[in-house]
Order: C-alpha cells, then sequence, then structure tokens
C-alpha cells in the first residue's frame, strides 16, 4: 500500500455518512433491480434516521426495538 504525501491527503475528498449510505443504497439498488430484472423497482426506504449509538444501554434498546417493531405493524394506522 502507498502512502499518500500530505497535500494529497489534504486535498483528497472525504465523505460523510449520508453520501456513504446514499452512495451504497444507489448501488445495492441497481445490483437487486438487476438481478430480479425490476429496473427502477423501489428497493430502500426513501430516507433514513442516521444515529450514533453512545453505549450498551442504547444498543440494546435499538437492538429491541428492531426485533418487536414489525409485530406493531398492524396496529399502526400509517402500514399499509
Amino acid at each position: 500500500m502507498q502512502t499518500l504525501p500530505y497535500e494529497q491527503l489534504r486535498k483528497s475528498k472525504r465523505h460523510g455518512v449520508p453520501e456513504i449510505v446514499r452512495g451504497f443504497k444507489t448501488y445495492s439498488s441497481c445490483r437487486i433491480n438487476e438481478l430480479r430484472k425490476t429496473k427502477g423497482t423501489p428497493v430502500w426506504q426513501r430516507s433514513f434516521y442516521d444515529r450514533i449509538i453512545r453505549n450498551e444501554e442504547e444498543l440494546n434498546r435499538i437492538r429491541e426495538y428492531i426485533l418487536y417493531n414489525p409485530a406493531r405493524w398492524r396496529n399502526d394506522e400509517h402500514y399499509e
């Protein structure tokens, strides 16, 4: 692996989390639709909620939400 000189590192483009997520979603959507032969079909929700998980307690609350949330969908007035 070649290291870049300091000036090149300073000028290199940095990407924030939203840009990285957008790129991942774009690439994966294209690839999924290519494999399914369903060009242009939405794969992801329109937006996302990003958050830095700050401790073990918060991580466990998020895990619990992910685990139990689908069971609550039938009671959600916005769920189709």
